[in-house]
């Protein structure tokens, strides 16, 4: 196996994974409920699956609620469905190296894509 193959394994695994805890969470869409600052919840947010609902990062410290509003924000933002449609648009990305076709020039393109990708999966040259 190549290099480059190995590459494409590790992140096949990785995103087959991440798949799965994305799948296993919480239904969406996620919602941010903020607290006003100082309040006896002890956290300036919360995340939930409906506006004001705090079922997913809850509001307190038994409930691990988010210090910072712009944290709660971030957990949003990359909530199941956002994680989900990401892997589909990684997968289809290499799925285009087994494109019939392409010459040399081309899979020197994939390959240079694929560890870009890896990359922001995670991945460096200590990985493989």
């Amino acid at each position: 196996m190549t290099a480059p193959d190995r590459v494409v394994v590790w992140l096949r695994e990785a995103m087959d994974a991440a798949w799965r805890d994305a799948e296993a969470a919480t239904s969406g869409p996620w919602h941010v409920t903020e607290y006003v600052a100082g309040s006896d919840y002890g956290f300036d947010a919360g995340v939930g699956t409906a506006p004001g609902e705090v079922d997913v990062v809850g509001h307190g410290y038994e409930g691990g609620g988010c210090e910072r509003v712009q944290d709660a924000r971030h957990i949003v933002r990359h909530n199941p469905h956002a994680v989900l449609r990401r892997i589909a648009a990684d997968r289809e990305l290499l799925d285009w190296g087994n494109w019939p076709g392409g010459g040399p020039d081309s899979r020197d393109a994939y390959e240079w894509a694929v560890r870009l990708l890896a990359e922001g999966w995670g991945w460096t040259e200590e990985t493989t």
